[in-house]
Formats: C-alpha cells, sequence, structure tokens
C-alpha cells in the first residue's frame, strides 16, 4: 500500500494491476487503492495476467523469492523489456549473492536503494564507508550504514537515558536526533503510517546497466539533491 502509494505521487500512474494468490486479498487491496487514489485497480486471478504487457513491474520480496520471480520474468520475456521495466522496491540488488542468482535477469532492473558512492554522507558515513572499505577491499552497501546507525543510535539513546532498562531507552529513541551516516535521524510522533519511523531517509534510485555490474558502476538516475531524470534510463534491447 505505501509502495503504490508513494509511486502514484511520484509518477502518473493510470492503472494498476494486483494480484496475490488469495482473491480476498487481492479484491479488498484493489477496493481500498481504487478509492484511496481515484485510478482505476483492478485484480487479476493469475500472475502473468498482472504483469503481461504492462509498463513496468514493480517487485517488493526478498531473497530468494525476489530472485525467483526476476528469472521467471526474464526468461518468460516479460521484464526487462523494450515493453516493460522491472523496478525492485525491496533495493535486493547491492546484496553480494545478486549476480550469482539473478545473471542476465538483471540487466535493465531498476533499483530503490539507500546508498550510492555518489550520494553525500556526513562525517560518520565517511568514516564507516572509510574503514569499511579498508578491511573488505569493496564498496560497502546500505545493509553496512544501517547496521551502523542502528548500533550508534541505539548506544545514544542508553548514554541520554541513563539506563540500558527498557522503558528509559525507549523514551529516548522517541526524542531521538542523532547524526547519521546519511542525515539527521528523528522519529515521528504522530501516529500513522510513519509513526516511530526515520520519514525522511535519503534513498535513491539506480540502474543495472551490465551484466554484473557493481553498485559504483550503476547508473544513478535519483537521489538526495538530484532529480529523477528518465531520459537517462537504458531501454533493454529485447
Amino acid at each position: 500500500r505505501a509502495q503504490v502509494t508513494a509511486l502514484c505521487r511520484v509518477r502518473p500512474i493510470r492503472s494498476i494491476r494486483a494480484y496475490s494468490r488469495s482473491a480476498e486479498n487481492r479484491d479488498n487491496f484493489a477496493r481500498e487503492m481504487r478509492s484511496k487514489l481515484g485510478i482505476r485497480v483492478e485484480a487479476v486471478t493469475s500472475g502473468e495476467e498482472c504483469v503481461r504487457n504492462a509498463d513496468m513491474v514493480v517487485t517488493i520480496m526478498i531473497p530468494p523469492a525476489s530472485y525467483l520471480l526476476m528469472n521467471q520474468l526474464y526468461e518468460n520475456g516479460i521484464a526487462p523489456s523494450r515493453q516493460t521495466w522491472l523496478y525492485d522496491g525491496a533495493g535486493v540488488a547491492d546484496y553480494p549473492e545478486f549476480w550469482d542468482n539473478v545473471k542476465d535477469a538483471g540487466v535493465g532492473l531498476l533499483s530503490f536503494g539507500l546508498y550510492h558512492p555518489q550520494m553525500t554522507l556526513s562525517a560518520l558515513g565517511k568514516e564507516v564507508r572509510t574503514l569499511y572499505m579498508e578491511q573488505h577491499k569493496r564498496e560497502p552497501n546500505r545493509l553496512i550504514f544501517q547496521a551502523a546507525d542502528s548500533l550508534f543510535l541505539v548506544a545514544d539513546a542508553i548514554t541520554r537515558a541513563k539506563s540500558t532498562e527498557a522503558d528509559p531507552v525507549i523514551k529516548a529513541l522517541r526524542e531521538t536526533r542523532f547524526e547519521g551516516s546519511q542525515g539527521t535521524v528523528t522519529f515521528e510522533k504522530e501516529q500513522g503510517l510513519y509513526f516511530q519511523t526515520w520519514k525522511n531517509i535519503p534513498y535513491i534510485t539506480y540502474q543495472l546497466t551490465a551484466k554484473g555490474q557493481q553498485l559504483p558502476d550503476t547508473l544513478l538516475i535519483q537521489g538526495p539533491g538530484i532529480e529523477l531524470s528518465v531520459d537517462k534510463l537504458m531501454r533493454p534491447a529485447r
């Protein structure tokens, strides 16, 4: 629901096809999204019907299911293709084992991400990146920065709470304003979709343009301070 809402805010989406193995779930989803977004949202009865001849297929799955789906879409000539973009909203393209599992199916993929070497990092982020590259001789992915921020956020809350007990630490976390690896972390206090989350987390969109391509060589098409540039996209040849 959040993914569909976000897509409709940044692109002029006219219609959506949604599939679930549960007829009740897909019908409820379609009805709710039609009411919320004011566009055509159709519940379909098969995965093939959902993706065939679509302008874009959006996946929000983690491995191994995401790898299986990407390979199936590619092997059936659906996406990525000249007809249909494939967008990975789960951000799995920077996983170390990604290319071992998808091979040709990854070429042309558009991916959500939380880190790219062209992003501007805070002092902490630069330090994390430097230490990681010294030890591992490769570019870190988003999980490294998330792990570092999580550790430092909890340590900061414990310091401010002057306690390791749950309630004082939770209270301190709610008042967090911490300079993390990629920006100032705060947590939403209002009840609702964003409650107790970092709402304004920096994110990027990039495209894989060659088999085996590593993150530094991918095509960055949107990020903090970088407006979405769809004219940069490489349309798959097939």
